[in-house]
């Protein structure tokens, strides 16, 4: 219970530390992180390890689960995490998304809102119309009977 108490403080960090941040311009020179993580090409035993997981699952390894790469044992706790969460018996990983992506949107989080966005498009196969149409109104949802 101490674990899953932890972990959902961690989540909710995070989404406020997104939430706080400023809206950043695309600029042509790549801005430096403040805290230097494990970039995928460079990764390495436990850290390669689960960035592979990751990428099996999502297609992609998130800055947001990079940044835990300075510490194996984080980034494997934080992907525990993420991976039970996303089995979630009432919710299905689609309706999760649709989720958090409301959930960036009420808080004008630009790096939840193009991550999640994101995966509707190119995981759930979400066609860009509706995902538009649900950031603007939660009912366009097209779910099934055991998601209503």
């Amino acid at each position: 219970m101490k674990l899953l108490n932890a972990s959902i403080l961690t989540i909710a960090l995070t989404f406020t530390a997104f939430a706080a941040e400023a809206p950043t311009t695309v600029t042509e020179k790549k801005a430096e992180s403040l805290i230097s993580f494990t970039d995928t090409k460079d990764a390495k035993d436990e850290v390669k390890a689960v960035y592979d997981e990751i990428t099996k699952a999502w297609g992609f390894v998130p800055v947001v689960m990079k940044q835990y790469s300075l510490n194996p044992q984080l980034l494997r706790t934080q992907w525990e995490l993420y991976k039970e969460l996303g089995n979630n018996k009432n919710f299905d990983p689609k309706m999760l998304t649709m989720m958090r992506m409301l959930l960036g949107e009420s808080q004008e989080c630009t790096y939840c809102l193009g991550l999640n966005k994101g995966m509707l498009i190119n995981m759930f196969k979400v066609p860009m119309d509706e995902v538009i149409a649900l950031s603007k109104d939660a009912s366009t949802a097209k779910l099934d009977d055991k998601q209503k």
